[in-house]
């Protein structure tokens, strides 16, 4: 199987029908994956990529932008950024707004309730 499961699963089949295996399909509503990543780009182009295995909480995320942020802004030769993201929890931690702001990375404010501005 290749998304193995221990839920229950509803078969619909006629009263005289007996229920064959090859008849049932299963189904998941994201296709049975899921995918985390950290990325970053700009207009001099795109920055490094990190898969992030495990959730995802603010010390992680501090840890991800230590190691990959600047880098990123690096790569491209960009001295001086301003940085985006969502509103997603472990952005606007407070732990992760003061280490944002302890490094000196300017953030630009994201608007609530405003996925249109995602340049993703």
């Amino acid at each position: 199987e290749m998304y193995p499961t221990n839920k229950k699963v509803r078969v619909y089949c006629r009263k005289c029908e007996k229920l064959k295996k090859q008849h049932i399909v299963g189904t998941s509503q994201n296709g049975g994956y899921k995918v985390m990543v950290w990325g970053c780009f700009s207009f001099n182009g795109v920055g490094k990529i990190i898969i992030i295995r495990d959730k995802l909480n603010a010390a992680k995320y501090i840890n991800i932008l230590a190691n990959n942020l600047r880098e990123s802004a690096e790569m491209h030769h960009m001295d001086n950024f301003i940085f985006q993201q969502d509103r997603a929890p472990p952005h606007t931690a407070k732990i992760t707004s003061n280490w944002l702001r302890d490094q000196n990375i300017p953030v630009l404010d994201w608007a609530l309730q405003s996925p249109d501005m995602n340049l993703i």
